[in-house]
């Protein structure tokens, strides 16, 4: 029977006619290591090139290969963007717009721009006074101090929605500087 050495182990025959044995095989065939992770590109298209990306440009000196903070794939992205000279401002929250901070003051006229004086008309709320007239009444009171484990989960949840989903960009920008036929950005080329 003939047997193959490999650098850790030997396979037989019999080790390609058992479909356990193959299945293991396809299945880790799969799977890439890159920048310490195990990725799997069928599984994780996007995470993959992000990955391949930046340890290429972490191997030329231009971003780190891991993020400092919390290792996920979204953090990933940002790393690469932030090596790719894309800065990403999450602190203004998700309802900054440049318009607040542009000093052009030419109007437009277009229909679909909503009248500024009606948008920013109040409903003119009720009085709770008139239901609930004693000042001790427990509706005026606050609940309390928030548990601290209720308090550590909307903590995450807050910075999970604080934090710009930028896989599908990232990976994109990956795919587009790391094919073949040419990158766009002098990072990516070849020395």
């Amino acid at each position: 029977m003939a047997k193959i050495r490999t650098k850790h182990s030997t396979i037989s025959q019999q080790d390609f006619e058992n479909p356990a044995y193959m299945k293991r095989q396809v299945a880790s065939s799969r799977g890439r290591r890159v920048n310490g992770v195990s990725v799997d590109r069928t599984r994780n298209p996007q995470q993959y090139e992000i990955l391949k990306a930046t340890e290429s440009l972490s191997k030329k000196g231009y971003g780190s290969q891991r993020y400092t903070g919390q290792d996920t794939p979204n953090n990933s992205a940002i790393n690469l963007l932030e090596a790719m000279g894309c800065s990403i401002e999450s602190s203004r929250g998700k309802d900054y717009s440049l318009k607040n901070d542009t000093t052009d003051t030419t109007i437009i006229s277009n229909p679909n721009i909503v009248d500024e004086s009606r948008k920013n008309k109040k409903k003119n709320l009720k009085s709770a006074e008139g239901s609930f007239p004693n000042a001790n009444d427990p509706f005026y009171q606050g609940d309390g101090d928030i548990p601290q484990q209720s308090r550590l989960q909307d903590d995450r949840r807050r910075n999970r929605k604080m934090t710009p989903d930028v896989m599908r960009v990232a990976a994109d920008l990956a795919a587009l500087n790391m094919a073949p036929q040419g990158s766009t950005l002098t990072e990516f080329e070849e020395v």
